[in-house]
């Protein structure tokens, strides 16, 4: 909950250290690899973005939030490889 308040508040790295923190713990924990995802492609660092929505759907598969946020880490990069793999992701959701 209070990642989501600094997410909110755009102080993403203070938001990304409490979700690393929790993920040191517990580095599958679904919830904490969502955030870490979201907060990655909001800081623009895409495939940090990619790896832990894509990890996220390992432990999640359809996960229909990963899935878009896939997506978007994916379009949102200069690969032209990468921003063909985001539309099929995006058509396969």
């Amino acid at each position: 909950a209070y990642v989501d308040f600094l997410v909110q508040q755009n102080d993403l790295a203070k938001a990304g250290e409490r979700v690393e923190r929790v993920l040191a713990k517990n580095p599958k924990d679904v919830d904490a690899l969502r955030l870490a995802g979201l907060v990655a492609r909001l800081r623009r660092d895409y495939p940090t973005g990619e790896a832990r929505f894509r990890q996220v759907l390992v432990e999640a598969p359809g996960d229909f939030f990963a899935q878009n946020q896939l997506a978007l880490c994916l379009a949102d990069q200069h690969d032209p490889g990468q921003r063909q793999k985001a539309v099929q992701q995006a058509t396969a959701t």
